[in-house]
């Protein structure tokens, strides 16, 4: 199968990325690296987004002067100015305006709308310090606060830095700034783990796309084939799709290893984009220590975890293990934000998918993916209440677990994935059609077997306690 224009340029994103964070290493460059970085960046931005470039600097340098302007009190305007800028560029081909999509330009809005919030959020909240204590007033972001305000010329080298900058992970600009001051750049374990990740994630990916039709659900094919045959396609093609994104974002996490980004000590607890979460002892970043003295991941810019995605159970939970980074972001801002009250946990998740549609772009089929999927979640949910509370045979609940895995869990899953690669929403629908609904249908008819089995185990259990003397 033939590789897209846009997937030509991730590849040789990703590898100039790559390389670069060698030399860097070989060379051991550190004077002045965060402007190495940014010039890096801006050649990438240039070379891989041409003309469409001009919205991210437009945006960066808006927000970047709101950030830094004494007129602006209050994030939230910076926040809605970010998002409202989001919305346009994804909405700028229907206005008129002119906008090449095979370009990178829509995976760099997507990266630098959540930095530049994040950034402005961190500057407010080191503004807003306690002047008894000097301490923040609040810990959205972690228990690492800055240690002084970024310029404008550092917020611009943060949002232009190439590490991350078209495939993520998302990051801070604290760790960005830790990275910059950090003398370690350790050719760790977790680095090994990685390229041995990568290696075996990009051979099953090969092989896949060798093997079956990405293109499947679009072609003739489909129209001849049996119902049964559609089903099977949806396992492929949906883990196929799958594997582009785990490669991808495991060479983003590999660079951001290779440079140092997103180290921290063990003994801290950083978590996926927050960072780290208790207090690290006994340690300064910035101190000119000559060896690495703690233990240490990379925990911070952990955006994937393919193995345990892959051996949950449960859908819901299955999406908490994709795209971590971008997920803390989402519950930080959206899902825990005041717009609604913390009782409507529901609607809070709602309108955190809906905000998630409305950031990946202003296409139909973002809607058609993202919304469903409280459906999924309130289904499977049902299963496992009546699972836990009336089914007791451990052997039963285990047959109904693996039966969920295999035709709730990952054929929803795969589905989710096709819907998102053919994206336009009348491609949607016609695979919706073709396959009868099933990815809706499947949970539904899981919830009828396990209420039916509820109900034959209570009347099994008052037949029995009637005919006991």
């Amino acid at each position: 199968m033939a590789l897209s224009t846009i997937e030509i340029s991730f590849a040789l994103c990703i590898i100039s990325s790559a390389s670069i964070g060698t030399l860097f290493r070989l060379f051991k460059i550190k004077s002045y690296s965060k402007y190495v970085y940014s010039l890096v960046g801006i050649f990438q931005i240039t070379a891989f987004c041409g003309f469409d470039s001009l919205h991210f600097v437009i945006m960066v340098f808006g927000a970047t002067w709101m950030v830094t302007s004494s007129m602006i009190k209050n994030p939230k305007l910076i926040f809605g100015f970010c998002l409202g800028y989001r919305v346009f560029f994804s909405s700028s081909k229907y206005l008129g305006f002119y906008r090449d999509e095979q370009n990178l330009a829509n995976s760099l809005m997507l990266v630098a709308t959540i930095k530049m919030i994040l950034v402005a959020y961190e500057v407010f909240d080191y503004r807003d310090r306690d002047e008894k204590n000097n301490q923040p007033k609040s810990y959205t972001f972690g228990v690492l606060q800055l240690e002084k305000e970024p310029t404008q010329l550092d917020i611009f080298c943060y949002m232009t830095c190439f590490v991350g900058l078209f495939t993520g992970p998302i990051y801070k600009y604290r760790t960005f700034y830790d990275m910059i001051m950090s003398p370690y750049r350790p050719i760790s374990q977790t680095l090994w783990k990685h390229i041995r990740s990568i290696l075996g994630a990009t051979v099953v990916f090969l092989i896949g796309l060798f093997l079956f039709d990405m293109k499947y659900f679009t072609s003739e094919n489909l129209l001849t084939d049996t119902l049964v045959a559609r089903l099977l396609h949806v396992y492929p093609v949906g883990f196929i799709y799958q594997m582009r994104y785990i490669v991808a974002w495991l060479l983003g996490e590999g660079i951001c290893i290779l440079v140092g980004l997103g180290m921290y000590p063990n003994t801290t607890n950083p978590q996926p984009g927050k960072g780290p979460t208790q207090h690290p002892q006994n340690l300064k970043f910035g101190e000119n220590q000559e060896k690495l003295t703690f233990e240490h991941n990379f925990k911070t810019v952990e955006n994937i975890q393919p193995l345990t995605g892959i051996v949950e159970i449960s859908f819901w939970k299955t999406l908490h293990h994709w795209n971590c980074c971008v997920q803390w972001w989402l519950s930080q801002f959206i899902y825990r934000s005041n717009v609604l009250p913390k009782s409507m946990r529901g609607a809070r998740v709602f309108l955190t998918l809906c905000f998630s549609a409305l950031w990946h772009g202003i296409k139909p089929g973002y809607f058609m993916c993202l919304l469903p999927l409280p459906f999924f979640a309130a289904l499977e949910e049902s299963c496992f209440y009546l699972q836990r509370k009336y089914i007791r045979h451990e052997k039963t609940r285990s047959v109904l677990c693996g039966l969920h895995w295999l035709f709730v869990k990952i054929f929803c899953y795969a589905s989710f994935f096709v819907s998102f690669m053919l994206l336009d929403y009348r491609l949607i629908w016609k695979f919706l059609q073709d396959t009868y609904f099933a990815c809706y249908l499947m949970p539904i008819a899981m919830l009828f077997i396990n209420a039916l089995l509820v109900i034959c185990s209570y009347l099994f259990s008052k037949g029995h306690k009637s005919v006991a003397p």
